[in-house]
């Protein structure tokens, strides 16, 4: 049998590489996917928004987000996921008295109203993105997303996909918490 030679072998081996550093990044990215933010990420501002909270027919601007904290998240739905995640809000909702701010991000607000009354309704605030230009300047990957936003309008914490019970416990309000020490 010949020997290969080291450009052969490079060459056979180039798609054990590749597979190796898709599931290296692969499973750091669901490792670390809900960690508060880093630091460097911290201060960043909620986007500028003009949208129409549809409980109220009012327009909200992130200046209404000011000197109170909200979770903010981002739903639809056409969002398998995020109709199954809303029973985990409304409990949620129920333990733990802090603004929660949906958005409906390019949708019908009507289909996501229907939802909501049909499931339960956990949101202080419903806004309508139906353009999807508050999405576009979160960069959001896809619904949902989750944002707490402290009284001075930062991002504090942000978890894309579905929020779940270890997500909540672990990470989500040990960041209220800390908001609230320090506002207190």
């Amino acid at each position: 049998m010949q020997e290969l030679s080291f450009r052969q072998r490079l060459w056979r081996s180039l798609p054990a590489i590749a597979i190796a550093l898709v599931l290296a990044v692969l499973w750091k990215s669901l490792l670390f996917k809900d960690q508060p933010m880093a630091k460097e990420h911290a201060e960043r501002s909620f986007p500028t928004f003009h949208l129409t909270d549809e409980k109220s027919h009012k327009a909200m601007t992130n200046q209404d987000l000011l000197g109170k904290t909200h979770v903010v998240h981002v739903w639809a739905s056409w969002c398998g996921i995020c109709i199954k995640e809303n029973d985990l809000l409304v409990a949620f909702k129920e333990k733990h008295p802090v603004s929660l701010v949906g958005v409906i991000y390019r949708d019908d607000p009507a289909k996501a109203k229907k939802i909501l009354a049909r499931k339960g309704d956990p949101f202080d605030y419903l806004l309508n993105d139906k353009g999807g230009k508050l999405g576009g300047a979160l960069a959001i990957l896809g619904t949902p997303e989750t944002y707490v936003v402290d009284p001075k309008g930062m991002i504090r914490y942000h978890k894309s996909g579905a929020l779940d019970h270890n997500a909540i416990q672990h990470h989500l309000i040990p960041v209220l918490d800390q908001i609230a020490r320090e506002n207190a």
